[in-house]
Parts: structure tokens; C-alpha cells; sequence
């Protein structure tokens, strides 16, 4: 029977996974390792997904001590000894401790999944450079804690993704359509309402202020056409915050239990339209929901150059995807 690992440090990651498992490797052994760094929030939508769509081997590792930071090797060596023989392994973006456990366990096969538009610029800088990258860290600390980094698996990787990735060599390359959940999808009426999708935006050249100003114009968009707002909270904004700005500003405020993607199939109804500032999950709710959806493309001459031209690369694959997309003005 084959034997296949996936990591995953968060709810969306999972949801990925799952997705690969039903679609790639039902009847074999498939093995869950999540690297739990302390997110309450993080932690208990990860594990909300797998009480519903349980592995057959689950290994939950939390990470939060200054130790672990640097001792993980002593830490996971007894997990990664009993999974020898693996045929396939699943990663999202690599991190040091995925990377240690990919080169200690050596699959026969690496396929990076999709975590959010970030896949877009790290695929990117992956192909860009003819050698692979290297973490940025001490040669000769890493081989006395025993860290495994050497990262040449992003060269050889398989690539699973939503986004079309011309960098990567078309036979090292699977389209996720989600052809799993778009099997488990009924249609359900529509409401009169729009779903804006939260994002890490605050603190990334956008501050509280600016922020504010952004959303009232967004406000303004859809009152102008008839239609209220329901703002969906992402695990990483700052709550508190958010109250205060949906009181001032008129829209409700949603804080799901589970990521939206998993909300949805739960759900009883559909709203009327998707909006956000950049989050990816609007392209994945579009493609398993078929939700139609409206971009707003945040004013970029506050960011710093990379931060630009991530954003950039972001809004051009929206473009690329058919999205509607709407310019905002920096007040």
C-alpha cells in the first residue's frame, strides 16, 4: 500500500490536503503532520476540519517554546522515524522544519499545494534563480542541531495549484480545479448581500487609517447599489479593531468558526457577490461555488518596491481569472 504525508501549519493548508487525498490517494495510508505554533484560533479550525474528514495516522506538534525554535530536530526525530518508505509527500510554502522533515524522511515524491497567492511570488523566485534557494542561517549552527534544509526539492517538486504557473515545467505540474468539493456542492438560493473577505492588509503598508478610509469607499460602493455588506473576518486580523470600524462605518461583522471555504458547503445560502482587497480564497470559493467576484484594488505608492510588486502580480492573476476589479483612492 502506497504511503503519503502531508504537513500542514494551518486550516486552509488541511483543506488542500484533503483535497489531494480524495482526489490523488483514497485506499492507501495517508499521514497527517501539523506543526501547531500556538494560534488558538489557527489550532482549533485545523482541527475542526479533521474531526469531519479524519487521516488514518495524525501527529500534532506544537511549536511555541524559544527552545523549539531551535532544538525541532531533537524534538520530531522519534515521528519521523516510524514514517519510512514514503511514497508521496505534500507541502505548502516550505518552512526550515518542512524542509528538515522532507530531507529526513526523502519521499519518492514532493508536490507543493497552494497557500493562498503567496504561491505566486515564491513560485516565481523559485524559477527565477538557476540555484535553489538557502535559508538564511548559519551553516555550521544548522549541522550541529541537525537541520536537514537543503531546499533542491522545490526544483524537482510537483506543483498542485489553482494558478496557472508558467515557470514550472508543464509535466511537474497539476491543475487544482477542486474537483473533490465541487462533487459535494448543492445549489442553494441567494441572498441579497455581500460577502467582503477579510485579509492581512494591517501592518503590511497599510495602517489603521488608511485601512478605514478603504473600507468606507467600499461602503459607499455597495450602498450606492442597494446592497449591505457582510465583512468576513480573516483568523489573522486584529478583532477589537474591526468592531469599532463596522460600528462607525455600517457593516456586520462575521467571524466563522471554520475557513469560508469549509463555511460555505455548510451553509444554507449563497450572498449575491465576493469581494475582498487580495485574499486568495475568493479565487478558490469562485472555483468550487462558481460565486461571482469583485476585486478592490488597494492605492500602492505607500509600499515598499517587493510589496508592490507582489500586489501587482496578485491583481494581474485576478485580472487573468476574469475577477471584476475596482480602484481605490489613497484619502
Amino acid at each position: 500500500m502506497n504511503k503519503n504525508v502531508y504537513i500542514v501549519h494551518g486550516p486552509f493548508q488541511l483543506f488542500n490536503c484533503c483535497e489531494a487525498r480524495h482526489r490523488f490517494h483514497e485506499n492507501e495510508q495517508n499521514i497527517l503532520i501539523f506543526i501547531d505554533r500556538g494560534d488558538q484560533r489557527n489550532r482549533d479550525q485545523t482541527l475542526r476540519i479533521l474531526e469531519k474528514d479524519p487521516f488514518d495516522e495524525f501527529h500534532h506538534i506544537s511549536f511555541q517554546s524559544i527552545s523549539d525554535k531551535y532544538l525541532y530536530p531533537i524534538r520530531i526525530k522519534s515521528i519521523l522515524k516510524g514514517i519510512t518508505n514514503a511514497d508521496t509527500l505534500y507541502v505548502a510554502l516550505y518552512r526550515n522544519i518542512s524542509s528538515h522533515i522532507i530531507n529526513t524522511i526523502q519521499p519518492n515524491k514532493v508536490i507543493i499545494y497552494d497557500d493562498g497567492n503567496r504561491t505566486l511570488s515564491a513560485t516565481d523566485r523559485i524559477f527565477r534563480k538557476k540555484q535553489p534557494e538557502k535559508f538564511r542561517t548559519r551553516a555550521i549552527l544548522a549541522r550541529l542541531l541537525g537541520r536537514r534544509l537543503d531546499l533542491q526539492f522545490t526544483k524537482t517538486a510537483t506543483y498542485f495549484s489553482l494558478y496557472d504557473l508558467p515557470q514550472v515545467p508543464p509535466e511537474n505540474y497539476i491543475k487544482n480545479d477542486y474537483q473533490y468539493y465541487k462533487k459535494t456542492v448543492s445549489a442553494l438560493p441567494v441572498r441579497d448581500s455581500v460577502d467582503f473577505l477579510g485579509s492581512k492588509v494591517i501592518g503590511y503598508g497599510i495602517n489603521e487609517k488608511i485601512f478605514e478610509a478603504l473600507m468606507q469607499q467600499i461602503v459607499s460602493f455597495y450602498h450606492e447599489r442597494g446592497r449591505s455588506l457582510r465583512y468576513i473576518t480573516h483568523r489573522s486580523e486584529p478583532l477589537d479593531y474591526l468592531e469599532k470600524v463596522a460600528e462607525k462605518l455600517g457593516f456586520e461583522l462575521v467571524n466563522l468558526p471554520n475557513i469560508i471555504e469549509v463555511a460555505y458547503a455548510q451553509s444554507d445560502t449563497f450572498p449575491c457577490e465576493i469581494a475582498t482587497l487580495r485574499t486568495a480564497a475568493v479565487s478558490n470559493l469562485h472555483t468550487i461555488f462558481n460565486l461571482p467576484v469583485r476585486v478592490f484594488e488597494m492605492p500602492q505608492e505607500q509600499l515598499a518596491t517587493s510589496a508592490k510588486k507582489d500586489l501587482q502580480g496578485i491583481y494581474q492573476n485576478f485580472r487573468e481569472q476574469g475577477f471584476k476589479l475596482e480602484t481605490l483612492e489613497l484619502c
